[in-house]
């Protein structure tokens, strides 16, 4: 399977030439399209997103980590990026809380792609102490705005139970939990696309929420 989408071909290319010297090997997982240093799960409907997975290696310096950072947030026709990361115990387990990070995630939308425009990116083998000093700061507006933005693409891709990142689990593992007051959910639960809608207005998610709603116009 090849890499359609060509923003993403430039963006590995363009990764992998500035970071090589700081990732390990990929590790060919299953199902994967993977390059020298990244594992890819490929973006297989019109909603979908490129799920990229790297490795660091030991030993690799702060600054490193905060350049690829800045590199992913600053990419040409990359958008709407945030950390996917967030101060709430609540999310422990799943690896999205600043108290027990495992990874750096960052989620994204790229301009200009009619299928799959959006990426999740995500960095492993971080020490922790360097992934607590890179989010001494939450990032709960971001983290927020792509758990509503990815249960909204589940429900464009109709795929909405009977496995792992499904809509009925990206709701109850990320979505609900962050609403307490009742009346909240219960308009959640009658109309999930006019709630997320609602919570997402203003300028840094509006492509990717233009596409979500209107993809033909985009």
């Amino acid at each position: 399977m090849q890499i359609k989408s060509q923003t993403l071909k430039s963006f590995i290319e363009d990764f992998e030439k500035s970071f090589g010297l700081h990732l390990k090997p990929s590790k060919k997982l299953k199902n994967t399209i993977s390059t020298k240093h990244l594992d890819i799960y490929p973006g297989m409907h019109k909603f979908s997103d490129w799920d990229l997975k790297c490795y660091i290696k030991d030993k690799t310096a702060m600054d490193v980590l905060e350049s690829i950072i800045s590199f992913i947030k600053s990419y040409n026709n990359f958008d709407c990026v945030g950390n996917f990361v967030t101060d709430s115990d609540r999310f422990t387990e799943p690896g999205q809380s600043i108290n027990q990070p495992k990874t750096i995630q960052m989620m994204g939308f790229m301009i200009g792609e009619k299928h799959a425009p959006f990426f999740d990116f995500s960095i492993s083998d971080i020490k922790r102490s360097h992934n607590r000093r890179l989010f001494k700061q939450a990032y709960n507006n971001d983290f927020l705005a792509w758990s509503l933005l990815t249960a909204w693409r589940k429900i464009k891709n109709k795929d909405f139970m009977g496995r792992i990142n499904s809509f009925l689990w990206i709701m109850c593992i990320f979505v609900l939990p962050q609403f307490k007051d009742k009346k909240e959910r219960k308009r959640l639960l009658k109309d999930p696309e006019q709630f997320f809608l609602g919570k997402l207005k203003g300028a840094k998610y509006k492509r990717a929420v233009d596409f979500l709603k209107n993809p033909q116009d985009l």
